[in-house]
């Protein structure tokens, strides 16, 4: 019985590890996310001029601070460090690392600019070219999710994020085709048919796996390198 409490309590506290993390995600994403729920109800605006520049800028400003702090927290989590007070530390990863996140996020952003209107021009005139930016795109989103990760547990410049979250999207490519995989598949679930999913675990439940795969891979590398 006493271990069937403590078994429930242990779960407890992670659904409300994940909830609590994920609803401080969406609140410091607020003005970006409102947006992108407006655009994919009424789709004919997507390609309008002035939400692309809103969200061009809040991408950067907003979204990559407050995913850095996200991964902070998930890092603690994994390495099992101690969370009395899950908000208290998120807001401190916040303030820490929000110059570098903005920093990358400008940098990221502007390539996924680039990516993403490669494909919208060549996906009529030249097929076989967007399909190459299709690819680059999958590989841009295991950068930019390993670039949190990166930024959540190693206090370096901004070039060497950019190398390091390279160097661990290529050089174990089924690690990075599993992150993408699993990331498509709890979206998709959640966007479908579990959408409360979106408001509660779906982003920090995100943010869980990429940064335990994340530690896996650094392990790996620290055991090669002594």
């Amino acid at each position: 019985m006493e271990k069937m409490m403590s078994g429930f309590y242990n779960v407890s506290e992670w659904i409300a590890r994940f909830a609590v993390a994920n609803v401080l995600w969406l609140i410091f994403t607020f003005p970006f996310g409102i947006v992108v729920v407006n655009v994919v109800l009424v789709d004919s605006y997507f390609f309008s001029l002035p939400i692309i520049v809103y969200l061009s800028l809040c991408f950067p400003l907003l979204v990559f601070p407050a995913t850095t702090a996200l991964f902070a927290v998930s890092r603690d989590w994994v390495i099992g460090q101690d969370q009395d007070n899950i908000i208290k530390k998120y807001w401190k990863y916040y303030e820490e690392n929000y110059k570098t996140s903005v920093k990358i996020g400008v940098v990221l952003t502007i390539a996924w600019i680039v990516t993403i209107g490669d494909i919208y021009y060549f996906q009529k005139s030249v097929p076989v070219v967007m399909y190459f930016f299709v690819g680059l795109g999958l590989l841009l989103f295991v950068v930019s999710i390993h670039a949190f990760s990166v930024m959540a547990h190693f206090n370096i410049r901004v070039l060497d994020v950019m190398k390091k979250a390279l160097l661990f999207s290529v050089v174990k490519p089924q690690i990075s085709l599993f992150l993408i995989i699993v990331t498509a598949m709890i979206l998709f679930v959640s966007v479908n048919y579990l959408r409360f999913l979106l408001l509660f675990f779906s982003f920090s439940f995100i943010s869980f796996i990429a940064t335990s795969l994340f530690l896996k891979m650094y392990s790996l590398f620290s055991i090669k390198k002594s």
